[in-house]
């Protein structure tokens, strides 16, 4: 590797950004939670985030790459550079994401490189995108999440009903759902893991992966509606989901499940293959 591969400029921007943002909740979470606590709870940093980014580095960094910096290049990691310095981990996520748009512009980069650059716009984009969305739609959204849960939870407690984000036992509030356990936040970390691994293998979705796109967005709103039930059905078991053992435990359930159904898809998807290939070669296609 040599210092005139740009591919190695690229990686060490990304490796960067994404320390950048991951370092500010990861800060708050110790300051918080105290270190031991927060280490639990994974230093509120989602462990997709960790995955995705490590893959697009392994995607776009290329020790065969014998193109150097160009100016545009060089302008385009500066612009990201500096737009790191603002205080903000939503602003650090969008430069990275605009920084993904810039190498997937680029005519020169290999298909796999160009992969891991439309993963990271993704991936970057993530967040300021559901910021918005859950600014705007936050209501609606929490609302939803607490009307589900009341009727899953109606059918093993009496008087349970829902009021807005509010989950109520007679006058008893027994759970407010607020925008870090909605549906819609787990479910764009799920999404984001399906269109990542995808998008590595595949240059293009097919029907099949639709189909496990399908199948996780149900999951992961089914789990976390039963993870919300739980919570709301007595406090010894809010204490237990709701502290960090808990919060991990179901973020490997979700990591898992989501693995399971986009290999299922993918599996899918060379199942077709092979028996399309297997249909021209004995010429009924």
């Amino acid at each position: 590797m040599g210092i005139d591969n740009r591919s190695f400029f690229y990686a060490v921007t990304i490796a960067i950004g994404a320390m950048n943002a991951v370092i500010k909740p990861a800060i708050h979470s110790i300051d918080h939670d105290g270190f031991w606590s927060a280490s639990f709870n994974l230093f509120n940093v989602h462990p997709v985030m960790v995955g995705v980014l490590l893959l697009c580095i392994a995607l776009i960094y290329d020790r065969r790459d014998v193109h150097g910096l160009s100016k545009k290049d060089l302008l385009a990691i500066t612009f990201t550079l500096v737009g790191l310095l603002i205080p903000s981990a939503t602003m650090s996520w969008l430069f990275i994401g605009l920084f993904g748009l810039y190498l997937a512009s680029r005519q020169t980069i290999t298909p796999v490189q160009r992969s891991g650059a439309v993963i990271l716009l993704v991936a970057g984009l993530r967040e300021p995108f559901m910021t918005f969305l859950l600014q705007v739609f936050n209501s609606e959204v929490l609302a939803l999440d607490a009307t589900f849960t009341a009727l899953l939870l109606s059918a093993f407690q009496d008087s349970v009903t829902a009021q807005g984000n509010m989950i109520l036992a007679g006058n008893t509030v027994r759970l407010v759902v607020l925008t870090s356990c909605s549906s819609l936040a787990n479910l764009s970390f799920a999404m984001l893991f399906w269109f990542a691994v995808s998008r590595a293998i595949s240059s293009s979705i097919s029907r099949e992966m639709l189909v496990a796109c399908g199948a996780i967005v149900v999951s992961m709103v089914a789990l976390n509606i039963v993870r919300l039930t739980m919570m709301a059905s007595s406090s010894a078991q809010y204490a237990i989901i709701h502290e960090s053992i808990g919060k991990t435990s179901f973020a490997i359930i979700m990591v898992t499940t989501v693995s399971l159904l986009t290999v299922w898809g993918l599996r899918n998807v060379e199942k077709h293959t092979d028996s399309h290939r297997a249909h021209i070669d004995s010429g009924t296609v």
